[in-house]
């Protein structure tokens, strides 16, 4: 087993896997509940902001981990892919429902060796480059990891081995997505981890409540900007944040 070990002292299984769920982001494609209230390019580059953040942790991982990015769709691939270069693993997500997405995910990494792999959304303000050790810490002596999100989903799920049954029978999209899924997995006999509970943003008041908890978050800056700009910029904008018009 190869291990590695971090600026903080952490040591890392290179067989470990960590992986992001990822959209090209689009105006019209993306955060559809935020963009109800934002306006489509709002939502989109508000989006941009929270997958460079998480980008960004994936990036500092990639030397210790395996990291790969999943995204939705063939058409996020060519996007993403020059933000990413080599650096990380890029795949294209298959199934029906979030569920079946991300259990081949799961599937598909532990058939290419993966020992441990932990899975998160790309829309976390508050998730770092601990969010994933720490969840494979806990996997040292977990099946599962989860890390709660505050809206009763969870942002980050983690296993060491394939368990398709935590996918099936889910309420996807609801507040007890959570609590399901643990009782689920307790209920099939495996332990638990939990991660601290961060806010996922889909919707303006979930962004403006995690704006008012993190005064001195250093996206905040940023998406106060965005959501400053005039309305009308929605009409002049053919293109989204990542492609500058090309």
């Amino acid at each position: 087993m190869i291990t590695a070990t971090t600026e903080n002292d952490t040591e890392l299984n290179l067989e470990a896997a960590a992986i992001l769920y990822a959209k090209d982001p689009f105006p019209g494609r993306v955060k559809t509940r935020l963009a109800a209230a934002t306006g489509d390019v709002k939502a989109a580059k508000i989006y941009a902001l929270l997958l460079e953040h998480a980008l960004a942790q994936l990036d500092a991982l990639s030397p210790y981990v395996r990291t790969i990015i999943d995204v939705t769709e063939q058409r996020d691939a060519v996007p993403l892919r020059r933000r990413i270069g080599d650096l990380h693993m890029l795949r294209v997500q298959e199934g029906r429902d979030i569920g079946e997405r991300m259990r081949h995910s799961f599937d598909r990494s532990f058939a290419d060796g993966a020992a441990m792999v932990v899975l998160a959304g790309s829309d976390v303000p508050g998730i770092t480059t601990s969010t994933f050790t720490t969840g494979f810490d806990l996997l040292q002596h977990h099946d599962i990891v989860l890390g709660p999100a505050r809206d009763g989903g969870y942002y980050l799920i983690g296993m060491r081995n394939s368990h398709p049954e935590l996918f099936d029978g889910i309420p996807w999209g609801t507040s007890s997505v959570f609590e399901a899924t643990r009782t689920l997995a307790r209920n099939s006999g495996l332990s638990v981890g939990t991660l601290l509970v961060l806010d996922d943003i889909d919707t303006l008041a979930a962004l403006q409540r995690w704006m008012r908890r993190n005064p001195q978050h250093p996206l905040k800056g940023s998406i106060e900007a965005v959501l400053g700009e005039s309305r009308a910029a929605d009409f002049l904008s053919p293109t989204h944040p990542l492609h500058n018009g090309d």
